[in-house]
């Protein structure tokens, strides 16, 4: 295996000393088994990557328990983020969707203890609320979950999906000790550096960037005129096919050229742009396979100069695209 120089960030003011790049287990128990999943975490351990974010959302509970049995052993190598707050629904179409849950006290308590069971650990390191709950004022929900913290049942907790009013919100609680904040966060997706980064910057919390590579995009898989890959996510997701305008494949492509001249991979450059981002902690990546994963975990000792910075933004101006690279994505939580 390729030697990678990993970096650690602390999580905001906590004692937490994390690795830039952060396995996602959104897949585990979905697209991986319990093989699949024993092998990713070995390989994430080979390279030094200790930072692992699941939800009860993913896979059902699935990801946790896979989780669970394949860290056996060795919890204590491994920093475990998961959540709280989101529960699964259908929608009218009959697709599924997501929903949030009232975070109170008592949903709180459950949902953790539910976590930790699946986990088979006594403690998780960030519990992260997944969603804003709009019913619940912040002041109770962090009372609650201070006393998770003084119970020894949780460490230090975030939010996900958060916009900046309701991290405003959330900040404005006397009582707040959020240390993270889980956000939609890449090279074309740049809408958060316009309130909500600057805000995570003021308020010294870490940002934790989600869909990395803009849901494979900037992986530069998607060609222009050419068929979809077989076994991608675009293959059997209408989502993700419709993002692949050609405006946005012209982008990547002039990106790619670019990222050749550093003699950098699509994926390391991307990773190395949001690595190197203000007030950026954690990098995750949702890898489905070893190779997906070392190809990422590549970008690790990667970097990207302000002046190589400077011309990203020079081919994102020229193919016309920073008025939508900096609106997007649409909407903070994507139900």
């Amino acid at each position: 295996m390729e030697f990678v120089e990993v970096q650690y960030r602390s999580i905001g003011k906590s004692e937490l000393s994390a690795s830039v790049i952060g396995l996602g287990a959104l897949h585990f128990g979905v697209f991986c088994d319990e093989g699949q999943t024993a092998s990713l975490v070995d390989q994430a351990f080979d390279l030094g990557i200790n930072f692992i974010d699941t939800a009860p959302l993913y896979g059902n509970g699935q990801s946790e328990e896979l989780l669970g049995k394949v860290l056996r052993g060795r919890r204590d190598k491994f920093i475990i983020s998961t959540k709280v707050g989101l529960k699964q629904v259908r929608t009218a179409e009959g697709n599924f969707g997501v929903d949030v849950e009232k975070l109170s006290a008592d949903y709180l308590r459950r949902s953790v203890e539910q976590s930790l069971s699946r986990l088979k650990t006594d403690c998780i390191d960030l519990l992260q609320l997944h969603a804003f709950d709009p019913s619940t004022s912040p002041q109770q929900v962090f009372q609650a979950l201070e006393i998770l913290r003084s119970a020894g049942k949780i460490r230090y907790y975030g939010c996900s999906n958060y916009s900046p009013t309701e991290l405003e919100a959330a900040l404005a609680a006397p009582n707040c000790d959020l240390v993270s904040a889980q956000i939609h966060y890449n090279l074309i997706e740049r809408r958060a550096e316009r309130e909500l980064i600057p805000l995570c910057i003021q308020r010294e919390i870490s940002v934790i960037c989600n869909r990395a590579l803009a849901r494979g995009l900037l992986s530069a898989k998607y060609k222009q005129n050419q068929p979809l890959p077989s076994e991608s996510r675009a293959a059997v997701s209408a989502r993700i096919r419709n993002l692949l305008a050609p405006d946005v494949l012209n982008l990547i492509s002039q990106l790619e050229s670019y990222a050749a001249t550093l003699h950098y991979s699509p994926i390391e450059l991307a990773l190395a742009w949001l690595a190197g981002a203000a007030q950026v902690g954690i990098v995750l990546v949702g890898a489905r396979s070893q190779a997906q994963l070392a190809a990422c975990a590549a970008a690790a000792d990667r970097t990207i100069s302000p002046s190589e910075r400077s011309a990203v933004d020079g081919i994102v101006k020229q193919c016309g695209m920073l008025p939508a690279v900096m609106e997007s994505p649409p909407v903070f939580f994507e139900r």
